[in-house]
Order: C-alpha cells, then sequence, then structure tokens
C-alpha cells in the first residue's frame, strides 16, 4: 500500500508537469494566432489606405481636367497633390481616356481611372511624379496636358 501512495504521487508530479507543457504550447498558439491576425489586418489596412488614396487624387486630377477642358480656352489649373501614399512616391500617367496612378518603385500597385471621354475631342497626355506635390494641367488648341508644377 505505501508503494501505492509513492507512485501516485510520482505520477502527480508528472500530470502537472505535462499540463503546464500544454498550457505553455496553448499560451504560444494564441500569441502566434494574434500576432498573424495583426499583421494580416494591418497588410489589410494598408490595402484600403493605397487605394483610398490613389481613388482621391485620381478624383482630383480628373475634375481639374474637366475644369480645364469646360474653359474651352488656353488655361492651366495648378493643383496640389499628395507628395507620397502610404509613404512611398506614385506616378500620375495619362494617356488618352485613362488615368494611371502606380508606386514609383513597385506599378504593381496601382489605380486605373477614366476620364469621362474628353479624349474624343481632345489629346489628353503626360506623366507626373509626385515628389513636388503639385502639379500643372495646361489646355492648348486640342490638347491638355499634365506637367510638373
Amino acid at each position: 500500500m505505501v508503494e501505492m501512495i509513492y507512485k501516485n504521487r510520482k505520477n502527480k508530479g508528472q500530470v502537472r508537469i505535462i499540463l503546464e507543457l500544454f498550457l505553455f504550447a496553448l499560451g504560444i498558439m494564441i500569441a502566434l494566432f494574434a500576432s498573424h491576425f495583426f499583421s494580416n489586418f494591418s497588410e489589410w489596412v494598408n490595402i484600403e489606405s493605397l487605394r483610398d488614396q490613389f481613388e482621391a487624387t485620381g478624383n482630383l486630377v480628373a475634375n481639374g481636367i474637366v475644369k480645364v477642358h469646360n474653359i474651352n480656352a488656353n488655361a492651366s489649373l495648378r493643383l496640389d497633390i499628395l507628395s507620397t501614399v502610404n509613404e512611398k512616391s506614385y506616378i500620375i500617367d495619362i494617356a488618352g481616356d485613362k488615368l494611371l496612378l502606380y508606386y514609383l518603385y513597385d506599378p504593381t500597385k496601382r489605380w486605373v481611372q477614366g476620364t469621362f471621354y474628353i479624349s474624343a475631342n481632345k489629346n489628353i497626355n503626360g506623366s507626373v511624379s509626385s515628389g513636388l506635390g503639385e502639379m500643372i494641367i495646361k489646355s492648348y488648341d486640342s490638347t491638355i496636358e499634365l506637367t510638373r508644377g
């Protein structure tokens, strides 16, 4: 009988160590899950921020083109644009009826937007880097051009 009590005490210590190891493993799993969740959430927020900022800048430029087009004369319009999007420089490029915004060093991150089919009677072209934080939209004869500010 004494031997049985001794064996039970010995097993209780082993069970306690195993339970503590399981508890430690559970804590590690919860920490890894939380880290993975928040890194994915952060990436999602960056993607949505990029899309929103590109969309806002694209709308600003498209509205400027429409304003210059409606003047029907030689005109220029100076626009203040974001100098960076998500702390990276970007390029505004336009050809015909497509306005394209993309990162300077990663063209896979981009935004494409139409320009209300103005190009049917105007030649719209130009490319501007966001470095200065401003740009000029010039209209003369049958051409609308984007230039640096």
